[in-house]
């Protein structure tokens, strides 16, 4: 196929299908009411409402919108979207022992991380790979010096994970006071 062909087999289908408009009728939008299941369901209509997003450039929006225009509207507007929060309200509050459940499952796996890194890091972990090198190489004296040194880093780790574990608990003793 070269790029001067003009022949299309494509047929278009449209995805929403619009009806076509009445002769002499209007071609506004017909307003809904804000009451789901309130339409009169006629035969061959769609179950999906959609939105008309598209506006014509200057076309100006109402002040009020059709939702709170009128008493009635008015009351629909606030069943709907208090019956959804009443079912937003009843679909967590079901859940709400499984999401305690997890939160603690997952606050427990926190502070178990939490504790392997200042245990690591406390105990100078990574120096043990050159003391057992110094070792295999029969260096006693690199294998004393960074015992020693390994020794008295932990000495002050230990006195920082202490102070900080101390000002944790206060801070959190405090807070729930």
């Amino acid at each position: 196929m070269t790029t001067d062909d003009r022949d299309h087999n494509a047929e278009v289908v449209l995805l929403h299908p619009v009806p076509a408009p009445e002769p002499g009728g209007s071609t506004a939008p017909e307003v809904l009411p804000a009451v789901p299941g309130a339409l009169d369901r006629r035969p061959g209509t769609d179950l999906a409402i959609y939105q008309d997003i598209t506006r014509v450039p200057g076309e100006r929006l109402p002040i009020i919108p059709p939702q709170w225009r009128g008493r009635q509207n008015i009351k629909a507007t606030i069943a709907l979207v208090g019956g959804q929060q009443w079912h937003r309200a009843r679909y967590h509050g079901l859940r709400s022992p499984v999401y305690l459940l997890a939160a603690l499952a997952w606050a427990i796996i926190g502070l178990l991380r939490v504790i392997g890194r200042q245990v690591r890091w406390w105990w100078v972990i990574e120096q043990h790979e050159l003391r057992s090198q110094a070792a295999a190489a029969g260096d006693s004296r690199e294998w004393m010096r960074l015992h020693k040194e390994a020794k008295q880093t932990r000495l002050e780790n230990g006195a920082d994970v202490q102070l900080g574990d101390e000002f944790a608990i206060a801070d959190h003793s405090k807070q729930t006071l």
